[in-house]
C-alpha cells in the first residue's frame, strides 16, 4: 500500500478546507458586525464583550488551522510529508467541531436553547485535542522524514 497521499486524496482535502476557509472568513464579518450587535443588545456593553472575544478567539482558531492546511497541502509535493490524509482530516475536524461549538455557545446567549450547551460544550475540548493530534501526527511525519 502506497503511504503517500494521493492526488485525488489530496483535492478532496483542499476543497474541503477551502470551504472552510470560506466559512471562517463569512462567520467573522458576522461576527464583527451582526452577531455583535446581537450580543450587546441581548447581554448589554460589559457582558457581550466577553462573548465576543470568545467568537472572535474561535475564529481566528478557524481560519489560522485552514491557513495552516492549505501550507501543509502546499508543501507536500516537494516534501512528501504527508502518508495519507488522516492527519489532515482530524486538524480539520478538530477545527470544525472546536470553532462551531464555540460559535454557537456565543450565538445561545442571545437565543437561549438550553440544550445547545449541554451538547456543543464538551465539544470544544474535543476539538481542540484532535487539533493538537492531527498537528503532531504532521510534525511527526516531518521530522521522520530527514
Amino acid at each position: 500500500m502506497n503511504a503517500n497521499i494521493t492526488l485525488k486524496e489530496l483535492k478532496s482535502i483542499l476543497k474541503l478546507t477551502i470551504s472552510w476557509l470560506i466559512i471562517g472568513i463569512i462567520s467573522g464579518a458576522l461576527g464583527a458586525h451582526w452577531i455583535s450587535h446581537q450580543l450587546e443588545s441581548s447581554l448589554g456593553p460589559i457582558q457581550s464583550n466577553t462573548y465576543l472575544d470568545k467568537f472572535r478567539l474561535s475564529n481566528m482558531y478557524h481560519i489560522t488551522q485552514a491557513v495552516g492546511l492549505l501550507a501543509i497541502i502546499a508543501v507536500n509535493g516537494s516534501m512528501k510529508i504527508l502518508n495519507g490524509q488522516w492527519s489532515l482530516y482530524v486538524v480539520l475536524l478538530g477545527s470544525i467541531l472546536f470553532s462551531i461549538s464555540i460559535y454557537v455557545l456565543c450565538l445561545n446567549t442571545i437565543y437561549k436553547v438550553d440544550l445547545i450547551g449541554k451538547f456543543f460544550g464538551p465539544l470544544t475540548p474535543l476539538g481542540g485535542i484532535m487539533m493538537i493530534l492531527g498537528w503532531c501526527a504532521i510534525l511527526y511525519k516531518i521530522l521522520k522524514n530527514k
